[in-house]
């Protein structure tokens, strides 16, 4: 039976069921229950990130419309722009917009395909692409400052600056990533991995300030190479690292103001900082992109600090001492 079958017997959530021509056309689908059955689907398949974004995405349109029974004939273009409408008036910012926007978009795309449905497009139009971000890296002198501030061994802090400091040394290697390394990765003084975001394959090599950190955290009792994680069932996992990504995101935190560092470190600052350097080293764009796992480098730049205007001036006299030569 198909994860968005029902029963008849759900009272509010039945189906009211035509055929013509022997194509199941459905008239009646509760939206909320397939966006919970999909939720569910994703949890199944241990995409536990999806499932919490949908369930996020659920809460705050059944929050808009005020409807548990709203039925999918009900997703209508006009709604979904009064829905967006009414987020930017509850201060919901533009990014979180559109992540909601694009979970509630897939939903309403496989019930619409497992059951045949009518496409009504209600979200045709509205903007689903990339919001440009702040540029998040952090200054050579902030990563020189905190590689040297003192701090007690084998404490939180410790654990926290070592991190960062791994993940940046490692191609900016993102916490999620970090958290599930393992022994097994490890061959000939190479991190071979795949991201957990996109599945893209990722090749490290351990350079000496890595594999002081890594020393550091060696044990026999884990495969795991850093006191991130302890279980490899799923959920359980999962939890552990939510868990353990809000603590690392505090001791950076206080890292920061120990540090009297100018900018702010998060747990996803390091890979702008490393793009950031890699750019101003003037590494090509492609292998920065590689390096960051990112399949198109459009996604590259918005890790990247913008050129400054030093830079653009020096660029356009070099252009303007070729033109002259012409001449």
């Amino acid at each position: 039976m198909s994860y968005f079958s029902f029963h008849f017997t759900l009272g509010l959530h039945h189906l009211r069921l035509s055929f013509s021509g022997g194509t199941k056309q459905v008239t009646r689908v509760s939206f909320f229950h397939c966006a919970e059955e999909e939720a569910d689907r994703c949890e199944q398949q241990h995409k536990f990130s999806t499932a919490k974004n949908h369930r996020t995405a659920i809460r705050s349109f059944n929050k808009f419309v005020k409807d548990s029974n709203l039925s999918l004939a009900d997703i209508t273009a006009d709604r979904m722009v009064s829905y967006v409408q009414w987020l930017r008036l509850q201060g919901v910012s533009l990014n979180t917009t559109v992540c909601y926007v694009k979970a509630l978009r897939s939903i309403y795309n496989k019930v619409v395909k497992e059951y045949n449905a009518t496409d009504a497009k209600p979200f045709e139009g509205l903007y689903t692409g990339q919001v440009k971000t702040e540029k998040r890296s952090i200054a050579d002198a902030d990563i020189s400052r905190l590689r040297n501030l003192q701090l007690a061994e084998g404490s939180p802090l410790a654990l926290a600056r070592d991190i960062f400091l791994f993940c940046l040394y490692a191609q900016g290697m993102p916490f999620v990533d970090v958290a599930h390394l393992q022994r097994s990765l490890i061959n000939n003084g190479m991190i071979v991995y795949e991201r957990h975001k996109t599945g893209q394959r990722i090749v490290v090599r351990i350079e000496p300030c890595m594999q002081t950190i890594l020393d550091r955290y060696a044990t026999e009792h884990t495969e795991y190479l850093f006191p991130i994680l302890s279980t490899n069932e799923p959920r359980a996992s999962y939890q552990q690292y939510q868990s353990q990504l809000r603590a690392y995101n505090r001791h950076l935190h206080q890292l920061q103001q120990l540090a009297h560092l100018d900018g702010k470190i998060t747990s996803y600052v390091v890979r702008h900082t490393w793009a950031s350097v890699a750019y101003d080293s003037n590494v090509d764009l492609a292998v920065i992109s590689s390096a960051l796992g990112h399949t198109n480098p459009n996604t590259t730049r918005i890790y990247i600090r913008d050129i400054d205007n030093r830079r653009l001036a020096e660029a356009n006299h070099i252009v303007l001492e070729r033109i002259h030569a012409l001449v």
